[in-house]
């Protein structure tokens, strides 16, 4: 942030216009990471981009929960009790949206089986 660029259009006979200057405002959002779910975990967690005000989990296309984003972007969404999430391979999204609502990001996951203890 802070940079700033110059854009000239040039011709086809190679002419160039007056140079427009302008400074970068902000960054691009990040990715929408997803820490490995596993069966009969509480929580799904992970990080939200930069400019997420909401993230929501939607198994087969419906927003089965949302949860909540920290100051650092790392979210935790409350699924205890969502009974597609109980078996082990359920594909479900994650969602993030901004301040508009419109979504920013979407990553895909799936449940994963509990690691077999010796």
């Amino acid at each position: 942030m802070g940079a700033s660029f110059i854009v000239k259009a040039i011709d086809e006979k190679g002419n160039a216009s007056i140079a427009a200057q302008g400074n970068v405002v902000a960054t691009l959002p990040g990715a929408l990471s997803i820490t490995n779910y596993q069966v009969g975990a509480a929580y799904i967690r992970g990080s939200a981009p930069l400019g997420t005000t909401s993230i929501a989990i939607l198994i087969d296309g419906k927003s089965i929960r949302t949860g909540s984003i920290a100051q650092n972007g790392s979210y935790s969404i409350y699924v205890n009790g969502v009974e597609d999430l109980k078996q082990a391979g359920t594909t479900f999204h994650i969602v993030a949206y901004d301040a508009n609502k419109q979504p920013m990001r979407i990553s895909t996951s799936e449940v994963r089986a509990l690691a077999a203890t010796k």
